[in-house]
């Protein structure tokens, strides 16, 4: 419930009756303590407990949808079903739903990320409102009306809030990073630390006066509603400590989240039901709901995790468009829960009142005209004005990622969070010893991180420094027992060293906890693989394909087997599918182009050298197989000597001419060409480094070319020699 102050409702209500003293409560005591005031000191432990049995991440996706997603349900039937709150506000009711739909799908199909600055801002506000608006009812329960009250209790909910935002390393590393990511200027850390003391300076100054406000009332005998305070005590005290003393971001956000949606679906509750006794002006589908039932309680319930369910939707999408629409409409969702509540729960309005079981209030506002209407248009230019210039900030943005998270590491040097997400993009680059000390900078400010462990621990292994790397892994397992990237990360590791059982016992520990992890799957099959059981291997990828019929490695690593065994149409059907849903994966490319060429299909198969090269230029094994074909390709029209010349020399540059096959293309090049002196040279090259492989089967290929070549020299020579 989205409320501002408004000195004109802060008077004594106009039947000269204010509430009286012993009906404090919304409800009643103990409704009103689980429901409303005490509902912290059960989300606590029921999250703590949830907890040993869902991961984090698990826990935020479903109180993300069931909760956050859902409770905007109860808010639309306010909206759409109230007739004479419709026929006040129908312009906004019909038009707003359209505009910011319109918004929301334009931004998540050009992967613009501005709306997520308002989403963050606009949500804060929307959970420090709703509180204020709590405040103002339990405040009306005992007839506190007095100005300076209402506005102390206003600049309390401000104050404290955003306390709990600007304190917070992780919601503020959020907020920049998505600010960065919409093209806003960089912010020096200096104004941050400048901006935060003078906000905590502030926010103690107005606790101050709000006390001595509350021991003058109590002095002049108006003394305000403890429950207020105790509202407020607990409110604040549990947004700070979701904010600021929980590391994990998403587990902050889903404590006060649930916090946030049982006050809510609480109060919509009562006031509905409250209407319909009175039979105000209601659709028959709100007045059949709300009716006093258990079962209607439980169908309510039901209604708004069904809405809710849209975002779990959203989550096991994964094709582009259809997701990115979805993406959309949950927003859309999302901000129009945060306007309608600005305006359809106010509490000084007296229809408002009376379905909340107060006295007294202003009369209803009157259906907008121009002048109204005016500066309605006015204050949506708070929204469309920074969505406009930050949708166009990004568009025209020319910076990259890694200078963005530099920015963030300069804004927030002692944030964890930015160091972290600067070693990501690092890595992501390629730069892995730079991003090793940025994991070990994060770690520097939070040791006890199982995420940024993991993360060093992948960089390690890409550095082949395994023993290292298993250490980080383990410590992160240590952390968090059940971290399915962890253990997986820790298996591959551990597969390197040739500790295959310790790593297939891990893998099966993933598929204990997720039976539907396609990648432990995928490792599995790897391991075993490895171990020269080639038939369990092809069994792991066919589960992993059931678990996840678009798992491109399941493909991949499929098609690689099928191949060797000779069964080349099963192999081409497979790395088609991966690089149906992996387009620019270059190793199916360049495995499919080998298969081709091994069914004559030369020309299909120079397409997909072509691609995997594409995808990653100079790649030996791609260059290689097109450096091949384009030096023996039967068609001269195809056959390119000078290009498989070109591409031969570049390959074997790069193994430092030790690797065998790339030795035997460049002979085979260099004999296309003519150059048979150059061929026998490089052919004798690559025998022996096929011999020192050893790959007795490649050396007998090199053998019978190396023959040709020395028998094709000694022609030439005998020509040379008869002229």
């Amino acid at each position: 419930m989205d409320h501002k102050p408004a000195h004109r409702a802060n008077t004594i209500p106009k039947d000269g009756k204010p509430s009286p003293a012993s009906s404090l409560w919304i409800l009643g005591s103990w409704k009103d303590l689980l429901l409303f005031v005490g509902t912290p000191a059960l989300i606590i432990p029921l999250v703590a407990a949830a907890g040993s049995r869902w991961t984090t991440e698990e826990i935020a996706v479903y109180v993300v949808a069931f909760g956050a997603i859902g409770h905007h349900l109860p808010g639309m039937m306010r909206a759409y079903g109230d007739r004479e709150l419709f026929r006040r506000f129908k312009v906004r009711f019909l038009v707003s739903p359209l505009f910011l739909l319109l918004v929301c799908l334009l931004f998540a199909h050009w992967h613009l990320n501005g709306l997520r600055v308002i989403f963050l801002l606009w949500g804060a506000w929307h959970a420090l409102a709703q509180v204020y608006g709590f405040v103002r009812i339990y405040d009306a329960k005992s007839g506190s009306f007095a100005p300076l009250t209402v506005r102390l209790d206003w600049l309390m909910c401000l104050a404290w809030f955003g306390l709990g935002l600007f304190y917070s390393p992780g919601r503020m590393a959020a907020l920049l990073d998505v600010f960065y990511l919409s093209g806003g200027p960089p912010i020096p850390g200096a104004a941050i630390h400048t901006f935060q003391t003078a906000w905590g300076m502030a926010t103690a100054l107005i606790t101050g006066s709000f006390l001595i406000n509350l021991w003058w009332q109590w002095r002049e005998g108006q003394p305000a509603n403890p429950i207020k305070a105790l509202l407020m005590a607990t409110s604040f005290g549990f947004w700070y400590y979701a904010m600021v003393g929980i590391d994990n971001v998403l587990l902050g956000i889903a404590l006060f989240e649930i916090f946030h949606d049982v006050q809510y679906l609480s109060i919509v509750w009562l006031y509905n039901r409250r209407r319909v006794d009175k039979g105000q002006g209601i659709g028959a589908f709100t007045r059949f709901l709300f009716r006093r039932s258990g079962v209607l309680i439980g169908l309510y319930v039901g209604l708004v995790f069904a809405y809710g369910a849209i975002q779990l939707l959203t989550d096991a999408i994964d094709r582009g468009f259809l997701q990115q629409s979805l993406f959309g409409v949950v927003t859309a969702s999302t901000l129009l829960h945060f306007y309608f509540d600005g305006f359809i729960w106010k509490v000084r309005e007296r229809s408002t009142r009376q379905g909340l079981g107060l006295r007294g209030g202003q009369a209803d506002e009157a259906a907008p005209g121009p002048g109204r209407g005016l500066n309605h248009g006015l204050m949506w230019s708070l929204f469309v004005i920074p969505v406009c210039l930050m949708g166009w900030a990004e568009w025209q943005s020319s910076g990259s990622k890694l200078e963005h998270y530099r920015s963030l590491v300069a804004s927030l040097p002692d944030s964890w969070y930015a160091h972290n997400r600067l070693g990501l993009e690092l890595r992501k680059e390629g730069r892995l010893e730079a991003a090793a000390q940025s994991f070990r900078q994060a770690l520097a400010l939070k040791s006890e991180s199982a995420e940024v462990h993991n993360n060093l621990g992948v960089t390690l292994r890409s550095q082949d420094r395994t023993e290292e790397a298993v250490a980080h892994f383990r410590h992160a397992l240590r952390l968090r027992p059940g971290a399915i990237e962890a253990l997986d990360n820790l298996g591959i590791a551990l597969a390197s060293q040739g500790r295959i059982e310790e790593a297939m016992r891990l893998f099966r520990k993933v598929l204990e906890l997720n039976p539907k992890s396609a990648e432990a799957l995928v490792n599995l099959g790897a391991a075993s693989r490895s171990q020269g059981r080639l038939e369990e291997a092809i069994t792991y990828y066919r589960r992993a394909l059931e678990v996840d019929a678009e798992s491109t490695e399941a493909h991949y690593n499929l098609g690689n087997l099928l191949q060797d065994q000779g069964k080349l149409d099963q192999a081409v059907s497979h790395y088609r599918q991966a690089l149906l849903f992996k387009p620019r994966y270059y190793p199916a490319h360049n495995n499919l182009a080998m298969a081709l060429k091994t069914q004559g299909k030369l020309d299909q198969a120079i397409a997909h050298y072509r691609q995997a090269l594409a995808a990653n230029p100079g790649w030996p094994p791609a260059s290689n197989g097109l450096a091949w074909i384009l030096a023996t390709h039967p068609d001269p029209d195809v056959r390119d000597v000078a290009e498989a010349l070109k591409l031969a020399q570049r390959t074997a540059q790069s193994t430092q001419y030790r690797h065998a096959p790339s030795l035997d293309t460049l002979a085979g090049a260099y004999a296309a060409a003519g150059r048979f002196d150059r061929a026998v040279a490089m052919a004798q090259a690559a025998l022996k480094a096929a011999s020192t492989a050893p790959d007795e089967a490649l050396a007998t290929d090199i053998r019978r070319r190396l023959a040709f070549y020395r028998q094709a020299l000694a022609s030439r020579e005998r020509r040379k020699a008869m002229k």
